[in-house]
């Protein structure tokens, strides 16, 4: 019975509010950190240090199921050279990290739950992109394909380990959405570039529920798209929010070179079209509670999520 859950990258958007879910649910919740802040007395911290490969051994002996979260953030700042590197070691060097405490401790862990993300696909148009999809031969490709092997180095050591190719993730407490809220609220939204890619999303709570979901399933190994199982164009993405804020998309698409003179080539991010199906973690039992992107925005809207 696995009842010990320990988390890399615990204090960011999503760790946080699986956080509560895992609490909610009477599981006892470790976060791996680099700082001493606690965030609740009802989470013990362990920390850990990437630059000197140092992991408290306690963390190890404390985790039943380990969830791997960690990684910089791919979208704030400029992909120069030195940030790509440091978005692929912050994302390899956690996991074999890991793995080289693991190896190190008698503790034999029942699963290890890995994220990834929708950018191993790159652009595919229109096409609906399965798990056994080519990867994409840009950067955000190559990343996850480096990132889900050092994932699967995990599952040489005899230890169940899953995949979540993680969207577009919902939530008002961050993440894209309150940045996209906010031109829409003062009537200012515009489509990106032609404003047909494809946006494949998922709430935040589904996500979340999907983490629990692999740990408690003990058939689930592998590779899964966390997405919901409806992705919208951009123009859809933008028009939907501004009704349900009563407000309206009257100004013109935001044309692709302004896009790259604001962002360089991280417009991928916003311009690429990757449109998941999720039927592969839905065959095996997992229930989405928001399948339908206008109904998880009306909730997201009317809740503090």
């Amino acid at each position: 019975m696995m009842k010990n859950i320990l988390i890399a990258g615990g204090s960011g958007l999503i760790g946080k509010q699986l956080t509560k879910l895992l609490i909610h649910k009477g599981y006892s919740v470790g976060w791996l950190t680099h700082s001493a802040i606690t965030p609740s007395s009802s989470v013990q911290l362990f920390r850990w240090n990437l630059e000197n490969e140092h992991i408290d051994k306690e963390a190890i002996d404390f985790a039943d199921a380990i969830i791997n979260l960690a990684g910089t953030g791919i979208a704030e700042k400029p992909w120069t050279a030195k940030r790509k590197q440091e978005i692929v070691n912050s994302r390899v060097n956690s996991i074999e990290l890991l793995m080289a405490s693991i190896k190190a401790s008698a503790k034999q862990l029942h699963c290890f739950v890995s994220a990834s993300a929708i950018g191993y696909y790159g652009n595919k148009g229109d096409k609906i992109v399965f798990e056994n999809e080519e990867p994409a031969a840009d950067f955000l490709g190559q990343c996850c394909i480096t990132w889900e092997n050092a994932a699967d180095e995990v599952s040489k050591l005899n230890i169940r380990t899953v995949k979540l190719r993680t969207g577009i993730v919902l939530s008002k407490q961050g993440g894209a959405l309150p940045k996209i809220l906010r031109p829409l609220k003062l009537g200012l939204g515009a489509a990106l570039g032609n404003g047909n890619q494809w946006m494949s999303w998922i709430h935040i709570v589904d996500l979340c529920n999907m983490y629990i979901y692999a740990i408690e399933n003990q058939d689930l190994t592998g590779t899964f798209n966390a997405t919901a199982p409806n992705p919208v164009t951009n123009f859809q993405f933008n028009k939907i929010i501004a009704e349900s804020l009563n407000k309206s998309i009257w100004l013109p698409n935001v044309p692709e070179f302004v896009l790259s003179i604001a962002l360089g080539n991280r417009k991928q991010l916003l311009l690429d079209s990757t449109r998941c199906s999720s039927r592969a973690i839905a065959q095996t039992g997992f229930k989405f509670s928001y399948p339908e992107f206008d109904k998880a925005i009306k909730q997201l809207l009317s809740s503090s999520v």
